[in-house]
């Protein structure tokens, strides 16, 4: 391996343990010092009601524990997409502290009215979040949130591996929506909001 190609490598490497490090110093609390390895995933255009053709926009989102560790969009989208929304969809794999909070900002395309919602996930997230899947739909004016468990995939040869939860499939002919909204799996899962 030439020294180019090595010295590369170790920068990288070095990167990745300053970032790890950083995370972990950053969070506070017993809870926010461990680190975790989840999913977080919306997708607008296919939660829609018609496949492909979103109902409502992202304006602005962020997850985390506030004021220490956040993922939200950075200023090149805010400052560029102000109007048009910023991050219609996600499919994020997360190494990192479980969050206390998720706040959605977005609006409804048919009424432009413009519509933001705070979760408090604190005592919404188990303490251990390893391979959940965290999912959020917004359906017009309401966000929801779901936490799907891990799932097990048998391999053909080798150990069954361990994947992070997913929402259910679209029941073909039907919306996501209606699907997420009668499925025994998914009302089992939402953690927000309660009693649907």
């Amino acid at each position: 391996m030439n020294k180019t190609i090595f010295s590369i490598w170790l920068r990288l490497i070095a990167a990745l343990l300053l970032c790890r490090s950083t995370l972990i110093a950053c969070a506070s609390g017993p809870d926010q010092q461990k680190i975790y390895s989840y999913q977080i995933h919306w997708n607008v255009a296919t939660d829609a009601p018609v496949y492909g053709k979103a109902e409502v926009k992202i304006l602005d989102y962020s997850y985390g524990v506030a004021n220490k560790f956040e993922i939200k969009p950075g200023k090149w989208h805010r400052d560029r997409f102000p109007s048009q929304g910023c991050c219609d969809l996600t499919n994020d794999g997360v190494v990192a502290p479980r969050g206390d909070y998720l706040y959605f900002k977005w609006r409804v395309i048919a009424t432009g009215e413009v519509l933001e919602d705070r979760v408090d996930l604190s005592k919404r997230l188990p303490q251990d979040i390893n391979d959940r899947g965290l999912y959020i739909a917004i359906f017009g004016p309401q966000l929801y949130v779901y936490l799907f468990p891990p799932q097990k995939v048998q391999q053909l040869t080798g150990p069954d591996v361990v994947i992070s939860g997913r929402r259910p499939g679209r029941e073909t002919g039907r919306s996501l929506q209606d699907t997420l909204r009668e499925s025994a799996y998914a009302k089992q899962y939402q953690i927000y909001p309660q009693g649907h």
